[in-house]
């Protein structure tokens, strides 16, 4: 008896696992906007942004942060992050609008190599505005 017991307790915490995995928003997102990672640290660090950026272009190896992040810009880019909340969009408007400023050349070759025909600029605008996807 206690042996049933104990396996409806165990299929019990199973399905409701599964259930709250199911309701989660895509894993990749919450890693890529990780908030324990500090943005600052890389866009601040020559050394490193260049690395992500040797990555973005396919010129150099690729860590597992930055080549996440290279999986994601094109489709962050066409969904205007329509897979973000509101935490994460406000946390990409801090990054592209201090990237952008930091490093305007560099973004453009990313806008020409993950955007060549301009079809997501508007996207891109309101990106840096924070604004939510329509």
């Amino acid at each position: 008896m206690k042996k049933m017991k104990l396996l409806k307790l165990v299929a019990l915490l199973i399905l409701s696992a599964s259930i709250s995995t199911a309701e989660e928003p895509d894993n990749e997102f919450n890693r890529l906007f990780d908030p324990n990672v500090d943005v600052d640290a890389v866009l601040d660090n020559d050394r490193v942004l260049n690395a992500y950026l040797a990555c973005f272009y396919d010129e150099g190896p690729c860590a597992e942060r930055p080549k996440l992040v290279k999986s994601k810009i094109r489709e962050v880019l066409e969904t205007t992050c329509g897979k973000c909340n509101d935490q994460q969009r406000q946390r990409l408007k801090y990054i592209l609008n201090k990237f952008i400023d930091k490093r305007p050349n560099d973004w453009q070759r990313i806008l020409e190599i993950y955007d060549p025909d301009g079809a997501f600029r508007d996207n891109v605008e309101k990106l840096k505005q924070g604004l939510p996807a329509q």
